[in-house]
């Protein structure tokens, strides 16, 4: 298996000049039949003649099939008039007892001597001074940038590697040569824009090889083996397993650790145990075999920045099926999964049925795709994953055909679509996923590659410091611009930081709930559940800023049959992507009473400081049952306070329109001394920045109640994965004075003011007003036409403020009070 189509592919690199690798090892070709006759492009022979006597034929030579080189071959490769990058050409020779032989490499190649530009040229058993030949045995000639560069020291009846090494970009060839089973050593370096003699400057063409016995009939006879041209790139093979290095019959991950291949275990971290597979000899190739009851893991690293290519072979035996994933983060259980696939089976994403010659694949979506599997043949699979663009490509190659693109998705996404997750590629996982009679399959040939060298974001952020002067009830906004100059998608995470207040004696309880049970939320089946809400500092800003949790209460389900049931409290602080982040403490409370409130006392208090805060329960669902208690609020509504995660995976929001939906029964007891917090607001608090580009946080500054003369102080913190740019703080200061002057005129009359519900706005060119209200939150924003202009403000008394423009791009800020 591991040389099927080898040379096919390897040969449709070439075609149309461009390759990666072209290889030829010629064991499957048939003795005695012309080269490039037989093979076609890139081969053919110095007069474009192939099938006549300039062309080879197949030859065995010492237990190897390779190519037969007799006096009259001319035997040309063609290498695609590469301008740019990095080469090696390599390939073995033997030269039988008293023989001689000859190759080259061209600049160009056209057939006529008196137009092909020779690069370099090597003469083995032969020397010779740039006019005559001469049999000279254990010697070679190279002219290589100069008449008679170096010498070879040649062997009889042995194969001697060649390897040529061209360097366009910076105009630098090196020949290395070595006896095969010795070490490689370097013979000649040169200037690789110069003809073979160094008599002129051709230029950096890497056009075509010619091999060549040179003298006679008698003399001139040569063998080639195991040719292989290669571009070189920043590409960089992270993992490479074909199973070869395992003794059969051994589980895989316990055998690849001991052989140092740290990078299987299983889903339990369990290597040698039952959900362990073993390497197995199956259809001409050793790989692993996997049955139901294994649970094959593979750790790729965590990596976040990069473009990635997986790659690897499977076969599924007569009416079996498999199923594979790749892991967002592993952690067991507790694991976030990016892709999904089944093999023979269709799934819905709640059930997987028997399909022969379909699968299923759930990538950013429920049921993206249907890969058309076959039974008892090799299936290759590439999965493409750029976290530099955030997407993600599905490739299959069915046996004997050309791969094709099943499916492209946003990679950030959780396997369904239902969160945006973030682009870590953490693992795979190999899972026979039904039953001991119908689940097995054969895994071979795994491969993972970081494509294209590194990439990194590249982070500014300004300003760095920030402080503004108002008046009485005035308001503004600052721009802070994140910008991104690097190559891969830069991601912060913000908050302002108003700090901790002091040991004082307020309290304050912080929920969305109404306090009573109204629904018990569970399934047929068992799962770990996490209910969680989510505290965004504007939920807490004027309540509990500064003070600290202390503990958190939960109301265990009237529906909760199960007794003796453990119930973890956790805290956790703000994260990417509507997740939650660091886990700052944690409590584990044992209960029995269903319809009554537990409470679980942290450790360490965790202070409310400005970061969007996470309480979270988890419990064990038992199946059939329904514990989990939400109230009897608006289907869909507050959405921070139904959040759900089911086996670890990220949290999404727990309702369904018309049939459930509410809050859960959490509440969060704070105490402690509140501090001053609704003068300063973000527009967002987390955002992803693709390289070359950047983005603008808004933050709106107000002194709405403030005291005047008071100076009021917080830090924006900007979290970030740019490691030089990991953690900034930026001192905001708001000076609260009289006798600030306006800068600006009013550009309209805003009457009445206040008002109970209608204001009209009065100006000339008026473009469109921005209304905030007094946390600096934006409540809408509406185009204006005309002199006279009716906003309906149908809203809660309270202040707000109208930011209107002009079709001048001028600004005013007008405050306005409405009133019931």
């Amino acid at each position: 298996m591991k040389k099927v189509s080898l040379l096919i592919a390897m040969i449709a690199f070439v075609c149309g000049n461009a390759f990666a690798q072209l290889h030829f090892d010629f064991d499957d070709c048939p003795e005695g039949a012309k080269i490039a006759q037989t093979l076609g492009d890139p081969w053919t022979t110095w007069s474009y003649a192939p099938g006549t006597d300039e062309d080879g034929v197949f030859g065995m030579a010492d237990g190897s099939m390779g190519c037969h080189f007799t006096f009259g071959n001319d035997q040309v490769v063609m290498l695609g008039d590469h301008s740019t990058g990095v080469y090696d050409l390599e390939f073995d020779a033997l030269v039988p007892e008293g023989k001689n032989g000859y190759f080259n490499v061209l600049h160009h190649f056209t057939g006529n001597p008196n137009t092909c530009v020779w690069a370099m040229q090597v003469y083995m058993h032969m020397t010779n001074d740039g006019q005559n030949s001469t049999q000279a045995p254990g010697h070679g000639t190279v002219h290589a940038g100069s008449n008679g560069t170096c010498d070879l020291p040649c062997v009889y009846d042995q194969w001697m590697h060649f390897r040529v090494h061209v360097d366009a970009d910076n105009d630098v060839a090196e020949l290395y040569f070595n006896v095969v089973g010795q070490p490689e050593e370097l013979y000649a370096t040169w200037q690789w824009s110069l003809d073979s003699f160094g008599e002129n400057q051709a230029d950096r063409v890497l056009g075509a090889m010619d091999f060549f016995p040179p003298e006679n009939a008698a003399t001139s006879e040569y063998y080639l083996d195991n040719l292989t041209v290669t571009l070189q790139s920043n590409d960089e093979v992270l993992i490479f397993d074909p199973f070869e290095d395992y003794t059969v019959g051994n589980k895989i991950a316990q055998d690849a650790i001991a052989h140092g291949n740290d990078w299987w275990t299983t889903w339990s971290n369990a290597p040698g145990g039952d959900e362990d597979g073993v390497v197995a000899s199956f259809d001409g190739t050793q790989c692993g075999h996997l049955t139901y009851g294994n649970d094959q893991v593979l750790l790729l690293g965590d990596e976040e920045n990069g473009n990635y290519d997986l790659e690897f072979d499977i076969l599924v035996p007569e009416g079996k099926n498999g199923y594979f994933n790749i892991l967002h983060h592993f952690a067991g259980a507790n694991s976030t999964w990016a892709m999904q696939c089944y093999l023979h089976m269709t799934s819905d994403g709640q059930t997987a049925t028997q399909a022969p010659g379909h699968g299923t694949i759930h990538a950013g979506s429920n049921g993206t795709a249907d890969v058309p599997c076959v039974y008892d043949e090799w299936m290759h699979f590439r999965l493409n994953v750029d976290t530099d663009t955030d997407v993600a490509r599905y490739y299959y190659t069915a046996p004997g055909a050309e791969e094709v693109l099943v499916c492209e998705w946003q990679w950030s996404l959780d396997s369904f679509g239902n969160n945006v997750v973030g682009r870590t590629l953490g693992a795979m996982d190999f899972f026979p996923p039904e039953n001991a009679a119908t689940s097995e399959y054969y895994l071979d040939n795994f491969s993972f590659k970081k494509i294209g060298g590194e990439s990194a974001p590249e982070l500014t952020i300004d300003p760095m410091e920030i402080t503004e002067e108002l008046g009485e009830d005035d308001m503004t906004t600052v721009p802070v611009t994140i910008d991104n100059s690097g190559n891969s998608i830069g991601d912060w995470a913000g908050w302002l930081d108003f700090g901790q207040g002091g040991e004082g004696t307020q309290t304050a309880d912080l929920f969305y709930h109404n306090g009573e049970e109204s629904q018990g939320i569970g399934s047929s089946d068992a799962y770990t559940r996490e209910m969680g809400i989510r505290l965004p500092a504007t939920a807490y800003a004027g309540a509990a800023m500064g003070m600290k949790i202390v503990s958190a209460q939960y109301l265990v389900g009237t529906q909760y049959q199960s007794a003796d049931h453990n119930y973890i409290f956790r805290i956790y602080g703000q994260g990417l992507h509507n997740q939650p982040g660091e886990l700052l403490a944690e409590k584990t409370v044992n209960s029995t009473a269903a319809g009554t409130w537990i409470t679980a006392t942290f450790d360490e208090p965790v202070y409310l400081t400005g970061q969007a805060m996470w309480a979270t329960v988890q419990l064990e669902q038992v199946a059939g049952e329904y514990p989990l208690s939400m109230d009897g609020g608006e289907y869909g509504e507050e959405q921070d306070g139904n959040w759900l995660s089911t086996n670890g995976n990220s949290f999404s929001h727990c309702y369904s329109a018309g049939s459930f939906g509410g809050a859960w029964l959490i509440t969060v007891n704070c105490v402690g001394e509140l501090i001053p917090a609704t003068w300063a607001t973000l527009d967002k608090t987390e955002g992803a920045i693709m390289g070359g580009q950047s983005e603008t946080i808004t933050l709106t500054l107000n002194s709405i109640g403030l005291e005047m003369g008071t100076s009021y102080n917080a830090n924006l913190i900007i979290n970030t994965n740019d490691e030089n740019l990991a953690h900034v703080e930026i001192p905001v200061t708001l000076d609260v004075t009289d006798g600030v002057e306006e800068t600006v005129a009013q550009l309209a009359s805003v009457y009445p003011n206040p008002a109970t519900s209608m204001v009209t706005l009065e100006g000339e060119n008026l473009n469109s007003v921005a209304i905030y209200n007094v946390a600096g939150q934006l409540i809408r924003v509406e185009k204006l036409g005309g002199m006279v202009n009716n906003i309906n403000m149908d809203v809660e008394a309270g202040v707000y403020f109208f930011s209107i423009y002009d079709n001048n791009g001028r600004n005013s800020v007008q405050r306005v009070v409405i009133v019931k």
